[in-house]
């Protein structure tokens, strides 16, 4: 599963310096709402955050 992050830009520094614990998906237009727990690899939104802002910054 692949998901694409979507961050606000004050929430930039948070998302740099923890670690995803809980995803919340939403359906538009439904009232379908679940919660997803990370449980593998619970760094990797920081790793993948921290390697775009790397490349982005050149």
């Amino acid at each position: 599963m692949q998901v694409l992050y979507l961050i606000d830009q004050k929430d930039i520094e948070a998302f740099s310096k923890f670690e995803a614990v809980v995803a919340e998906i939403n359906m538009e237009g439904t009232e379908f709402v679940r919660n997803y727990d990370f449980k593998l690899h619970k760094g990797a939104t920081v790793k993948q955050l921290a390697c775009f802002l790397k490349k982005y910054d050149k």
